[in-house]
């Protein structure tokens, strides 16, 4: 799972198999989403925070 900072929340994305991303959940407050990472990594499942990686290309492509 893949999470996204927002205005407003966070923004969480699944993957399918091939690598292609699915608009999961959205939450509202940062204990919903420290929740849901919990129950990730209760579940086996790997857990990234793409805001970083998003903001920098966001930023590349401004220029």
């Amino acid at each position: 799972m893949s999470y996204l900072e927002i205005l407003g929340g966070y923004q969480t994305y699944l993957f399918t198999p091939n690598c292609e991303p699915i608009k999961y959940k959205f939450f509202s407050t940062k204990e919903e989403l420290d929740k849901a990472i919990q129950a990730c990594y209760k579940a086996g499942w790997k857990v990234s925070n793409a805001t970083p990686v998003v903001n920098f290309f966001m930023r590349l492509s401004r220029r």
